[in-house]
């Protein structure tokens, strides 16, 4: 009697898998889906056939419950996938369409990876930003992050620090921010953040003759920024002791808080 019961449960258990497992395909019937498995799962571990657990039966139906819930997994690192996809898919495009819309300069900075600018903090307005893109995205600490202004790959900042899909970039305004620079011709110095909305071009030689209107890009050497991005204009020129050589203020060519998207050069 009792091996004719579990018979019944179980023969009833293999059917609830089938159903299911077919059922598992449709959004409309996950709340059916998730009593199902939480109904099936333990009372398919108890069940015991003629007192053994080795019954072709009640491996055939713990083996579909196993099958359900392995799906159910799948299911939702697909639906995590398509969402990344479509996310990519969005930011490719809106690369091109800037891209081609505004004529962008014969330069090439990289491999790029845009991402939407998602918080200034107010009480560090001129130090640093959150962007949309981190370690699922291969972000890393001190990548290049640079906009796109007339035309033209305009130096922004670095990435500070990376959680798993945002990232916190260090702004070209802030004092914490120092990179190799060129100017007029391959003359050099070291551009600083002044937590305002200029720079200051630094240790620059005594006999250099500094010009107002003097175009600065990131030169890459000795720093990891990639050379050639642009930066700004020379405003004005301080004249220092010998040992220290010369000093001009810059004015960027955009600052960071106008752009809603950035890039971040990999």
């Amino acid at each position: 009697m009792d091996q004719k019961k579990d018979t019944i449960v179980l023969a009833s258990l293999l059917l609830l898998s089938i159903l299911l497992l077919v059922l598992n395909s449709f959004d409309s019937v996950k709340l059916i889906k998730n009593i199902g498995l939480r109904f099936l799962s333990p009372i398919g571990h108890s069940v015991e056939y003629s007192g053994k657990k080795s019954g072709k039966l009640y491996k055939k139906v713990m083996s579909l419950t196993n099958l359900i819930e392995k799906n159910e997994k799948l299911r939702k690192e697909n639906e995590n996938l398509k969402k990344e996809y479509r996310d990519l898919n969005f930011l490719n495009k809106l690369h091109n369409e800037l891209v081609a819309d505004l004529n962008i300069e014969d330069f090439n900075p990289g491999e790029l990876m845009a991402a939407e600018i998602l918080y200034h903090p107010p009480d560090d307005y001129f130090s640093e930003l959150i962007i949309s893109a981190g370690a699922s995205s291969d972000i890393v600490k001190d990548m290049a992050v640079i906009g796109i202004k007339d035309g033209r790959w305009v130096l922004q900042g670095r990435i500070d620090e990376v959680l798993e899909d945002y990232s916190k970039v260090r702004l070209i305004t802030s004092p914490e921010f120092k990179a190799a620079a060129e100017f007029s011709g391959g003359k050099r110095g070291i551009i600083q953040g002044n937590n305002g909305w200029e720079l200051t071009l630094k240790y620059i030689a005594p006999n250099v003759i500094l010009k107002k209107g003097d175009e600065v890009y990131s030169s890459g050497n000795g720093d990891i920024l990639p050379e050639g991005l642009y930066i700004g204009r020379i405003n004005n020129t301080k004249k220092l002791d010998f040992s220290t050589g010369q000093e001009a203020e810059v004015e960027l060519s955009e600052y960071p808080h106008n752009f809603r998207y950035l890039y971040v050069v990999k």
